[in-house]
């Protein structure tokens, strides 16, 4: 099967191919203005939702994606909640969290794995183009650096081998690798060598898809827009969420250890500010019962 090849959307910046482990990279990337909407022309890339383990990133990055779409390599495996998900039978700790049923519409499972394949096969078809056409790419990939994980902790030689198997692909294309470790037991120090930044973010409390941009955005550094920068383009400032779509988050997902831990600024003196960043604090606060008392 073949796929037309688009141009890709209007975007002064490198271009960002998140590599998993999870579905961290591609939303956090967009929301802080780094990558475009899908909406927008950006298409999708094959670890762009998933639960992804590092060796299998690393195998399928080496193998250019060999058996990937592949119906031989997948299983469909019961999962807590009465769901059914999608693994590759060589990394069972992977999983295809969006392509499972019932939270789909979507059979990824009939006529042998017919829209499955068809899906994957595009999104790699896609990495493959628009990597080939861009003349700096951002690897964005997420860690999770567990003593008790089911996989071997990482190391920095996984992440020069990931980093080496793009360079050797497409060598007119110059890389940056960027990598989060979360919530971390195994600590790989934070670095930076001009190729590979390394950024430990020991993440405390619930992962919500509009918690963590913020979060990230008010961090300690910007770390992506270090590695943005490191080609030479200035770094927007961090589009942060609407304060409509924070005000919805649940109060359960607002902890105020996670923003105490993370914030450089004092919370109530980030709160007086008159600043977009001061109207998301605010935002936030207001969903908590005693937000000063706790995050004072």
């Amino acid at each position: 099967m073949s796929y037309e090849l688009h141009a890709p959307p209007a975007n002064p910046l490198p271009l960002i191919v998140p590599l998993g482990g999870n579905c961290f990279p591609r939303w956090c990337a967009t929301l802080l203005g780094f990558k475009p909407r899908k909406a927008d022309g950006e298409p999708s890339f094959p670890f762009d939702a998933g639960i992804f383990p590092l060796q299998m990133v690393r195998d399928l990055v080496e193998s250019d994606f060999a058996g990937m779409a592949d119906p031989a390599n997948l299983i469909v495996r019961e999962a807590p909640g009465g769901y059914q998900v999608l693994s590759d039978r060589r990394y069972l700790i992977g999983t295809y969290n969006h392509e499972m049923a019932p939270a789909t519409d979507t059979d990824f499972v009939a006529n042998n794995f017919a829209r499955f394949v068809e899906r994957y096969e595009r999104r790699i078809a896609a990495l493959r183009s628009r990597v080939a056409m861009a003349p700096e790419v951002v690897l964005f990939l997420s860690v999770s650096n567990l003593t008790d994980a089911e996989e071997p902790p990482a190391s920095y030689a996984d992440f020069e081998a990931i980093l080496t198997a793009f360079e050797a692909r497409y060598p007119a294309t110059r890389f940056r690798l960027f990598v989060v470790i979360e919530r971390f037991q195994n600590q790989i120090p934070d670095s930076w060598n001009g190729r590979i930044r390394v950024f430990n973010f020991q993440m405390r409390g619930p992962y919500t898809k509009f918690i963590m941009p913020l979060i990230y955005a008010i961090a300690r550094q910007n770390a992506l827009g270090s590695v943005v920068h490191s080609f030479g383009h200035p770094v927007p400032p961090p589009t942060l969420p609407d304060p409509a779509i924070v005000m919805a988050v649940t109060r359960s997902a607002l902890q105020a250890s996670l923003l105490a831990h993370l914030l450089d600024t004092p919370l109530p003196a980030l709160m007086r500010s008159q600043t977009p960043l001061g109207n998301a604090a605010r935002a936030f606060a207001g969903l908590l019962p005693q937000p000063l008392a706790l995050m004072a």
